[in-house]
Order: structure tokens, then C-alpha cells, then sequence
């Protein structure tokens, strides 16, 4: 079986659904389905900004040709959260692996963060500022702004 191209618009939209899924999860956290699902979805943000991970998963240099230097200048004025290093164990737990670790109180203090969640929606609205208007239509009217 051939494996899919890494084409930037075919992979636009998935990457829209999980910046509206963040962002919807967070508005309504209070909801059991919403609180598991923010951390599902700050958890592939988290790994999409990274820029790291296995040679299939979608991230954000896939996105970047011809506009490198302004996310370098973006990002280099966006504070990233102090916890935001601990979170990314949280999200990781408490999201993806029902293990026993789960059962650790420590990760009650991991609930789904306003601080993480407008750093990632603010990293997506970066990319979607910078981005050409040719490929932002990609990403079908992702409300970022």
C-alpha cells in the first residue's frame, strides 16, 4: 500500500479540525466529553508546533516553505507558558494512554489550561497570519482572528 503524500492542503483540514477542537473543548470543559477532548487536541497541537515526531504525523515546517523567517519572528515574541513542559507529559497521560499513571493525584493539577490553550490558538493564529491568502483557504475558514 502506498503511503500519502505529505501535501500541505490535504493535511489543512485536519489540522483546522483540531484548532476548532481545541478551542470548542476549552469553551465547555465543564462537559465530561469536552474535558477529554481538550486534552486530545492540545496534545496533537502541542506535537504539530513541536515540529517533531514520526516521519508520518502532520507538523507546523510542513507549512512554512517561503515563510520561515516570519515564524521565527513570530514565535520569537510569543511567551511560552511556564508549565507548558509539564503539561506536555499531562496531555500525553491523560489523553492518548489509560495506564495506571492516571491514578497518580499528581495529575490533578493538570486541568485543561487557559494559559496552554491561548498559546496554541495564538501559535495557529500566527501561522494563519502568515501564511499567503492562496494557501490559508486550505484550511477552510478556520476562525483564528
Amino acid at each position: 500500500m502506498a503511503k500519502p503524500s505529505k501535501n500541505p492542503e490535504a493535511g489543512a483540514h485536519h489540522l483546522a479540525h483540531e484548532i476548532r477542537m481545541l478551542r470548542r473543548a476549552w469553551a465547555q470543559q465543564s462537559e465530561p466529553l469536552a474535558y477529554t477532548a481538550w486534552f486530545v487536541h492540545c496534545r496533537n497541537l502541542m506535537k504539530f508546533f513541536a515540529d517533531k515526531g514520526q516521519d508520518d504525523e502532520i507538523l507546523v515546517r510542513h507549512y512554512l516553505d517561503g515563510v520561515e523567517a516570519e515564524w521565527k519572528r513570530g514565535i520569537a515574541g510569543i511567551t511560552k507558558p511556564a508549565k507548558y513542559g509539564p503539561y506536555w507529559g499531562a496531555v500525553d497521560k491523560l489523553a492518548a494512554h489509560l495506564t495506571w499513571d492516571r491514578t497518580d493525584p499528581k495529575w490533578a493539577a493538570f486541568p485543561p489550561s487557559a494559559e496552554i490553550t491561548e498559546y496554541l490558538l495564538g501559535l495557529s493564529g500566527l501561522l494563519m497570519r502568515i501564511l499567503p491568502p492562496e494557501r490559508v483557504v486550505w484550511f477552510g475558514g478556520v476562525q483564528l482572528l
